[in-house]
């Protein structure tokens, strides 16, 4: 990814998934299933979160303790993610 700083890589990256991936996909969170409803980076944050839906709830996550998606688009941008962190 050819960017001018962090900040702007993780736009780049919210902006893929925006773009990529047909939200809500099915994931799983420490063996819960919950639904993603979108990927996005929160002012003050220097990392993505996932905004997952569990029996009526909402939460904000961070995107990496998302698992076992169902989106071949959303696993594909995740695995870049964590290649630009170093992970």
């Amino acid at each position: 990814m050819d960017t001018y700083n962090d900040d702007e890589a993780l736009t780049g990256f919210e902006v893929a998934f925006e773009e990529s991936v047909d939200f809500p996909i099915a994931g799983t969170v420490i063996g819960q299933d919950v639904r993603v409803s979108s990927v996005a980076v929160p002012n003050g944050r220097r990392e993505l979160i996932a905004r997952c839906e569990r029996q009526g709830r909402r939460y904000d996550l961070a995107l990496l303790d998302v698992e076992n998606t169902s989106d071949n688009a959303f696993d594909r941008i995740l695995a870049a993610y964590c290649k630009w962190l170093g992970i």
